[in-house]
């Protein structure tokens, strides 16, 4: 066709006409496809440019895609930070200019004694999914510094071996007659004890400690009475035994002085301690061997003004330990059955046996376990009593047997320091307040009950959860349950906050119990183990305050709630679920409807998981934000039986959904409502066994959303029975597939819940993009008649095939249509200032990385044989009128656009304006269609 140099409208003649982008110049050029150039021929030269999105970039007001990310910003921006700080770290190791060395987080493995092989706990697991708040390590060395660091924080370190002992003393001495220890007449051997001598009271004697007197062992006969100076404070040293057999008395007397009893070995009494009279005796066990306590004497011990009676100083870790065996005996400490005599300073004190004890134990009520010390109750018999204040433990605090008080009121908190460890593998922890610090320990339970809040009145937030957010805060759980008992008062409640590495293999989380008195509400966040919540005597419930990652099973009873919120609207978020079955026989509550915007309930497990429960999930007035799938393993059923799950977004993260049907996909007001497949880079898309139901007219507004994955996707049961949605989004670098027929897409990239009804991503980059394929039979139809009714398009991400879309009727000049279209590389094809009549024009346009096979017409030398755009109308062409077009190509000089109105056929030239990486069109071409450039 000639080339006119009017502007005005030609009228309709030809069924087709190609457009093909030419020469007009003399030294006729090939232009190259993609990004390369070609030959030049008669000595030619040509730029290469890449390929941008369309001249002035995306369109102004395009709405974000409604993708969503299983992660919540925070949860984000903590990865991001970690990930760099190793990052950096591993720069400076491989570029040799420092020593390489463990970011901050990751301390170097500690090196035991010489011969000595610490023993580690089997249970850390290096499963990334199981260690939500640090990254994946990249270094097995790295793994291999945590097990060592959280062996030792769990106190199961190695021990020293100690200094050898003498195998025998080098003399017994036996008191030949009561006199001072000082005296060698009192002696059998001729001399004072030394260290190294053995010293035995003998029946009917009585010895005074008048100096600072040393032995090895002390032995105190029936009959026999060891006892301090009655004037003046005297010590005695020992570095070995201190025995009492029954019928002797080992005690103070006199002036009120504090003496001291320093015990490198073993305390056995089956007589009478007396270390509280006027006088007090205060004791110490020494050595870094561990030793026993053991006998069924009676005991008077001392507080020693608050300090301790008896201190534990073993070694300079909590490995050595003394192992106290209560006896049959009366057991007071200054005359008290319950006041505590305990002070520790290195070593642990365990508490073992299996007779009857009750103490408080330690000797002040703020008690502290120091870095190096520790404490174990491994005695199902004993007690150890609460205390009126607030204790802090910095080393080990052990439960194996018994019964463990902490406080008496809910105002006391037994805090932690770095590195503590919490160890319950048996018998009851009861917490009258709070157990909670902000600083990174170990927390193991394998068995045992704790109790927390018993008292009530817990006025600071939160009541049990050690809130670190380093990889090294350590929770363990494999058995055994945590009872949140009253309710946290605060005015922003939070009963349970657990952050930081969480290892599950067993144990649960209750919430409340019978003796829960008022405010039947409680709130959580961070990670928990398996819950369970208590419909005893009152319904009682679970209220988000920020992200939940539950690792075991959850059950809410009948009349029991999980309101996906813990305050005000619109703050709502995600219970993420990692164990196996999730049963609701209660509710599922905090929608849209009442305000609360991003509420998500969102599979997570590594195994096959169920949702079941013959409760409710949400309502068709107040859907839940989303459903979301991301099982890595056997997938994720929903029981045929259970109520629907009414939610406005069905996300598909990753992982097979059995039963898809049971989820309704709701609308409520102006909320968009949408199918995600994918979202998680390194996992392929998920996969749905059927369409979801819909309520009300929500399906005729619903958004397909392709977002990131390991894989190419092609869409499936996702897509409606009758093919239109409102919007496809194309999310996915390595691209989607449109199966099973023609789409149409009605968004005109409005107002919410409108949507563009395509939107490509690739533009930007923090969001993804690639191409859409069609084909002839696997059509999308963009029916918003909105030039924003596509967004996007570019190198990235564009439509490999078949694009149709619609213009509206009344178009006159102003306006842009265009189709983001390529098919190795972005080639866009644009309809620019095009006008219509009364009725609305389909036009559908297509790009070939070939050549047309037709031949330069009039205007032009030569043509390409790389690419041809064909553009036709496919309904209402008596409204199309007229257009300018433009294509994406290669800029250079000379460049012109022919057309023709059959692919083969000869192309006259429609003149060229050329913009970086565009050609546009000069002369009005477009009045016949359908048509190809």
């Amino acid at each position: 066709m000639k080339k006119r140099q009017n502007k005005h409208s030609l009228g309709i003649s030809a069924l087709q006409i190609i457009v093909a982008l030419s020469l007009m110049s003399m030294s006729a050029m090939l232009l190259a496809s993609g990004f390369r150039s070609a030959p030049a021929a008669r000595g030619g030269n040509s730029s290469v440019f890449a390929n941008p999105a369309v001249v002035g970039g995306q369109q102004k007001g395009a709405p974000k895609p409604a993708v969503i990310s299983p992660f919540s910003d925070e949860e984000l921006a903590a990865q991001v930070a970690v990930e760099a700080e190793l990052r950096e770290a591993e720069r400076l190791k491989q570029s040799g200019l420092i020593a390489p060395q463990m970011p901050s987080q990751f301390p170097l493995e500690p090196e035991p004694p010489e011969g000595v092989t610490p023993a580690l706990q089997p249970y850390w697991q290096s499963t990334a999914w199981l260690q939500r708040g640090r990254p994946v390590l990249r270094d097995p060395s790295e793994w291999q510094t945590l097990q060592a660091e959280a062996a030792i924080q769990s106190a199961l370190e190695w021990v020293p071996i100690p200094p050898a002992r003498p195998k025998s003393p080098l003399a017994t001495c036996t008191s030949l007659a009561s006199g001072n220890w000082s005296s060698a007449g009192t002696w059998s051997c001729g001399h004072t004890p030394t260290a190294a001598d053995d010293a035995v009271i003998a029946t009917g004697t009585t010895v005074i400690i008048d100096t600072t007197a040393v032995g090895l062992d002390v032995t105190v006969n029936s009959g026999g009475i060891l006892q301090y100076d009655p004037t003046t404070a005297r010590s005695l040293t020992l570095g070995g035994n201190a025995t009492v057999n029954l019928g002797g008395t080992f005690q103070s007397l006199g002036a009120a002085v504090t003496h001291t009893l320093s015990i490198g070995g073993n305390l056995t009494n089956d007589g009478t301690i007396n270390f509280s009279q006027t006088a007090v005796v205060a004791v110490t066990f020494t050595g870094a061997a561990s030793n026993t306590w053991t006998g069924n004497g009676t005991y008077n011990l001392t507080a020693a003004g608050g300090v301790g009676g008896v201190n534990i100083n073993k070694g300079s870790s909590s490995a050595s330990v003394l192992t106290f065996t209560p006896g049959l005996g009366l057991f007071t400490v200054d005359g008290s059955t319950s006041t505590g005599f305990l002070a520790i300073t290195n070593g642990t004190l365990e508490s073992a046996g299996s007779n009857t004890f009750s103490n408080n134990v330690f000797s002040t009520a703020a008690y502290t376990v120091p870095a190096t010390g520790g404490f174990r109750l491994n005695d199902a018999n004993a007690t150890v009593l609460g205390q009126f204040g607030s204790p802090t433990n910095n080393g080990l605090l052990r439960l194996s047997a018994g019964t463990f008080n902490i406080g008496t009121t809910g105002a006391h908190v037994m805090g932690a320091g770095t590195g503590a460890s919490f160890t319950v593998e048996g018998g009851t922890m009861n917490v009258a307040g709070r157990l909670t610090s902000t600083n990174p320990v170990t927390y193991t339970q394998s068995a045992g009950s704790v109790n927390i809040c018993i008292a009530g009145g817990c006025s600071t937030s939160p009541s049990f959860g050690f809130g670190s957010t380093l990889p090294k805060n350590f929770f363990n759980m494999s058995g055994g349950t945590i009872t949140l008992v009253q309710t946290n008062t605060t005015t922003i409640p939070v009963d349970w906050n657990q952050q930081g590495t969480m290892n599950y293999t067993g144990g649960t989380l209750n919430l409340g119990s019978a003796a829960t008195a008022t405010n039947f509400f409680f709130h959580g966040q961070g990670n928990m183990p398996g819950l369970f919540i208590d419909n005893t005597t009152n319904d009682k419930g679970l209220g988000l305050t920020s992200t939940v990652w539950c690792y075991g099973n959850v059950t809410i009873p009948s009349g029991a709630a999980i309101g996906l919120f813990g305050g005000a609207a619109p703050s709502s978020f995600t219970f993420n679920m990692l164990g196996s079955t999730f049963t609701n026989n209660g509710s599922v509550v905090g929608g849209l409807g009442s305000g609360y915007t991003s509420g998500r309930v969102q599979f997570a497990g590594a195994t096959a998981q169920t949702y079941t429960g013959t409760g409710t999930f949400a309502s068709p007035g107040d859907p839940i934000f989303a459903f979301a799938n991301m099982n890595r393993g056997g997938g994720l059923t929903i029981n045929a039986s259970v109520n629907p799950i009414y939610v406005a977004n069905l996300v598909a993260f990753s992982g097979s959904l059995t039963n898809t049907n049971k989820v309704s996909i709701t609308q409520v007001g102006t909320n968009q409502v949408s199918i995600q497949r994918g979202g998680v880079a390194q996992l392929p898309a998920g996969t749905l066994d059927g369409s979801p139901s819909y309520t009300g007219g929500s399906q005729s507004n619903i958004i397909l959303s392709y977002a990131q994955a390991s894989n190419a996707v092609t869409t499936d049961v996702e897509v409606p029975s009758g093919r239109t949605v409102e919007s496809i989004q194309v999310l996915n670098t390595n691209g989607v597939t449109i199966a099973g027929g023609a789409i149409t897409a009605t968004g005109n990239g409005a107002a919410s819940p409108d949507a563009p009804g395509l939107f490509l991503g690739g533009t930007t980059a923090t969001i993804a993009g690639g191409p859409l394929n069609t084909s002839s039979g696997n059509l999308l139809i963009v029916a918003g008649t909105a030039t924003v009714a596509i967004a996007g398009g570019s190198e990235n991400s564009y439509v490999n095939g078949p694009l149709a879309r619609v213009l509206p009727g009344g178009l006159s000049t102003g306006s842009t249509y265009l189709f983001p279209i390529g098919k190795s590389v972005y080639k866009a094809f644009e309809l620019v200032n095009p006008t219509t009549g009364a009725g609305t024009v389909t036009v559908q346009a297509e790009v070939f990385d070939t050549g047309s096979g037709g031949t330069a017409g009039s205007g032009l030398d030569a043509i390409n044989n790389n690419r041809y755009w064909n553009a036709q109308i496919t309904a209402g062409s008596v409204n199309f009128t007229g257009s300018d077009v433009r294509v994406t190509e290669l800029n250079s000089t000379g460049n012109a656009l022919g057309r023709s109105s059959t692919q083969t056929g000869s192309y006259a030239s429609i003149g060229g304006t050329l913009q970086p990486a565009t050609v546009l069109s000069t002369t009005h071409p477009l009045h016949d269609l359908p048509l190809g450039l």
